[in-house]
């Protein structure tokens, strides 16, 4: 049996980068946050799990600005694991907590071009899992999608689950990620469910999408299709680059920080509708709660 935790969604301010080491100061400011985010969030049940939004660590300037897709992947890009994500586990670490976050990063097989991914560092600092991501926002978004390689894609990962949908089996329940418009497909929730995800990552989404209500339809969907926890975490103001002092931040203009910390049996546990960097978060009874005899309900929202 799992004791039950608190899982914290934030939700930053963000600075898109022109080169990789601007990444650096989106991380302070992530450091700083969830500093604030334990303050509170820790007091009563513990919090394991601290989601991090797509977005946040690099910002959209790829997508926003029709970057050049191999100057992009040159200049900007990440490597997992590589320096930035050894700073989120140390965050992990210092307070020992399962990070779930994304970042735009290369591939060693493939020369200036970048892939979106998802990732969760465990309470030692590990990366324990990596996803592709499978569904881009098709009109803006230039990352290599899984589908773009299938050939190359299942000759070197397989025709599985696990290569497209892996699932981390952890201490707090087995884990899986599903990112931005991945939500909006019942497959991608689907292939997580089936191969055993209990708590799942979905973020981020732009306006319109969270203005007309498709983020929150389509994460209460994904949560009563399968049985699962949805931890949303939206971004917050995005300020195209460090030199810009004024975000974007309000609905019509670009992303909006709206979110919900915890889906799950079509209940809605903490919902925010925030532009500039808060915290939220909310309990979670995982790890096999079905299995251990534990009916559909008697999990209530306030854990």
């Amino acid at each position: 049996m799992i004791e039950p935790y608190n899982a914290v969604g934030l939700i930053p301010s963000f600075w898109g980068i022109r080169r990789r080491e601007e990444i650096k100061h989106n991380i302070e400011h992530l450091k700083g946050l969830t500093k604030a985010a334990f303050w509170l969030s820790n007091l009563d049940i513990p919090v394991r799990l601290l989601a991090i939004p797509e977005g946040a660590l690099m910002g959209f300037n790829d997508e926003v600005l029709d970057v050049d897709h191999a100057d992009y992947a040159r200049t900007c890009c990440i490597d997992v694991p590589g320096p930035e994500t050894d700073e989120i586990g140390k965050l992990a670490k210092q307070w020992n907590v399962y990070i779930m976050a994304q970042a735009k990063a290369r591939h060693k097989d493939w020369k200036d071009r970048f892939f979106n991914i998802g990732f969760i560092v465990d309470p030692d600092g590990n990366i324990i899992l990596k996803h592709y991501k499978l569904s881009a926002l098709l009109p803006v978004e230039r990352s290599v999608s899984p589908h773009d390689v299938y050939d190359w894609w299942i000759k070197k990962y397989g025709r599985t689950l696990d290569a497209f949908w892996p699932v981390a089996d952890t201490k707090i329940g087995r884990l899986g990620i599903m990112m931005a418009m991945e939500g909006n497909y019942p497959e991608n929730g689907r292939g997580l469910a089936m191969n055993g995800a209990e708590v799942v990552y979905r973020a981020s989404m732009p306006a319109p999408f969270t203005e007309n209500d498709i983020f929150e339809i389509s994460n209460r969907a994904r949560a009563l299709e399968n049985n699962m926890y949805i931890v949303a975490p939206n971004i917050g103001s995005y300020h195209l680059d460090a030199d810009h002092p004024v975000g974007i931040d309000r609905r019509l203009q670009g992303p909006a920080g709206r979110q919900a910390t915890r889906y799950q049996w079509f209940d809605v546990c903490i919902w925010c509708d925030q532009y500039r960097s808060v915290t939220a978060s909310s309990g979670v009874c995982a790890g096999h709660q079905l299995d251990e005899g534990c009916p559909v309900g008697a999990c209530p929202n306030h854990l």
